[in-house]
């Protein structure tokens, strides 16, 4: 079987790595701004009392560590300015409440969410939940009913405690609670940096953070102030809306840089695509259950790919909706990130369930184009998944009768094929077209020794023939390896000789302009 792989693994000593991490506490940065990048992971810790680190890998190879304090939930890097010589990127940590900021992998600046004050609403409730004299009265319940009516995402988490109890559990906590909910703490549930000005990789960058109450924080990059707080889908908005629902729980989601469109996978094992407006373009059954999905930008190729890792141990590539390459990496692949590490800038990194670390490093010579056949994970070609059949129609009996005729006289069938093409010549003649005519007899050795010269050279040209059979007068190049010169021959595509067996391994179609 067939072997072939775009990709090259890279041997990594799983022995010693043990990863339990999110998909969003990968990230590839340049450190020491030298274009080496390093493979940063944020560690979630073990049961064996080993704390969160931050985990840095130069290739597949652990270099540091650092404790964190709390458990990371995302790791970005970015640029806080735009000076020359470029400065050390910085590396952000998010946690339950804030950020924690490293330069050069030492920590200078913690960053807490703002606060919120409560809603009024719920502020004057509590004070007369608190005040109250009979908590069994009807006034009490009417002000819990009132408090059920502030939007759920207004309410602080006492508040939304609270409304979760029974009656009676409701009324011992207002009996024992000592302090009356006043500011509502938001909690980070994911970070990503965005590029303020330019795309150049080292452009100064923006952090944007998402909360549990659904708003969006901008930070500015060089004091790390607030500079806006919102919860929009779009700057005419007044309120984030809804872009679309799915059929089942959504296990991944990836926005592509090409046209925007949204990519999910979901529970029901199926990968959809959206428009910006919401709208499904397309949708496609998967054979196994997804785990996670990457998007693999291949710039000198001018694609952007998504990789969707099942519970099979396979990773299907997906260009489009087009299926163009299967990998398979013996455990299941739950965290994937694709980038630059070191100084190769296609490389897919893969963290596996059972904590094992996978480089896989795309060959500078890897085409993705569709009708490139692809090679599955026990390497098999694919491609009758991928590329078109050709239209090859089937010998018909007229077709099998003349190639035996042809066999049994081949050296009559060539002189009249001679002939024609001198024929064919003068009248082409009035198109403008100059030929080199070489007169040389090509077929002076009968049939059967050209036939088993041809018979390899047979299976590259009929594909290319038959497809033009029944087309217009073509121009045809016959190169017999038993001479010297080659001869430039005419023939039409309507001849019997033509479209024959004998005459189809000796021509090989080449455009001409009129």
């Amino acid at each position: 079987m067939n072997s072939l792989s775009r990709w090259l693994d890279v041997e990594v000593g799983t022995d010693e790595i043990n990863l339990n991490t999110l998909a969003s506490n990968l990230a590839l940065v340049d450190l020491q701004s030298d274009n080496e990048y390093k493979l940063l992971v944020g560690d979630l810790g073990h049961e064996n009392n080993e704390g969160p680190k931050l985990k840095v890998f130069k290739g597949a190879a652990q270099i540091s560590d650092i404790s964190l304090p709390d458990l990371p939930l995302g790791v970005v890097g970015f640029y806080c300015t735009e000076t020359m010589p470029q400065s050390l990127p910085i590396v952000a940590v998010a946690y339950g409440f804030g950020l924690y900021m490293y330069r050069n992998m030492k920590l200078f600046y913690k960053y807490n969410l703002p606060t919120i004050e409560l809603n009024v609403t719920e502020k004057e409730i509590w004070k007369q939940l608190k005040g109250s004299v009979d908590l069994a009265s009807e006034t009490m319940a009417s002000l819990i009913e009132n408090l059920r009516s502030v939007p759920q995402k207004l309410l602080s988490p006492q508040s939304q405690y609270f409304l979760s109890l029974s009656n009676e559990n409701q009324i011992e906590y207002i009996r024992q609670m000592s302090d009356m909910p006043c500011r509502n703490n938001p909690e980070v549930v994911c970070i990503t940096a965005l590029k303020m000005s330019s795309v150049d990789r080292h452009a100064m960058s923006c952090l944007v953070l998402g909360t549990e109450d659904g708003d969006i924080i901008i930070l500015e990059p060089q004091s790390f102030t607030q500079e806006k707080c919102v919860c929009i889908l779009k700057r005419d908005w007044k309120e984030g809306k809804i872009l679309f629902t799915t059929e089942d729980h959504i296990i991944a989601i990836e926005v592509t840089s090409v046209d925007n469109s949204v990519l999910v996978i979901c529970a029901n094992n199926t990968l959809s695509c959206f428009n910006r407006k919401g709208k499904k373009q397309w949708s496609l059954s998967l054979e196994h259950r997804p785990i996670s999905m990457c998007l693999y930008p291949i710039l000198h190729l001018g694609t952007v790919l998504v990789g969707v890792a099942f519970d099979s141990g396979h990773v299907h590539l997906y260009d489009g909706k087009a299926l163009v390459d299967v990998m398979f990496v013996r455990d299941v692949a739950s965290v994937m990130r694709f980038g630059q590490l070191g100084r190769e800038e296609h490389v897919l990194i893969i963290v596996t369930s059972t904590g094992n670390l996978m480089l896989k490093i795309l060959k500078r010579t890897a085409d993705f184009n569709i009708d490139a056949s692809a090679i599955d994970a026990y390497g098999v070609s694919s491609s009758s998944q991928i590329t078109r059949p050709w239209h090859i129609p089937k010998k018909s009996k007229l077709f099998l009768e003349q190639s035996i005729r042809e066999r049994d006289n081949a050296i009559g069938h060539a002189e009249v094929s001679l002939y024609e093409t001198e024929v064919a010549v003068k009248q082409h003649k009035r198109y403008g077209i100059k030929f080199q005519w070489n007169s040389t007899k090509l077929l002076r050795t009968g049939g059967g020794p050209i036939l088993k010269v041809f018979q390899k050279l047979l299976d590259f040209i009929i594909l290319e023939a038959f497809d033009f059979l029944t087309r217009a007068p073509t121009a045809f190049v016959a190169k017999d390896p038993l001479f010297i010169n080659p001869a430039l021959t005419v023939g039409y595509d309507h001849n019997p000789i033509v479209s024959s067996w004998f005459t189809r391994m000796l021509y090989v179609k080449v455009k001409i302009g009129r």
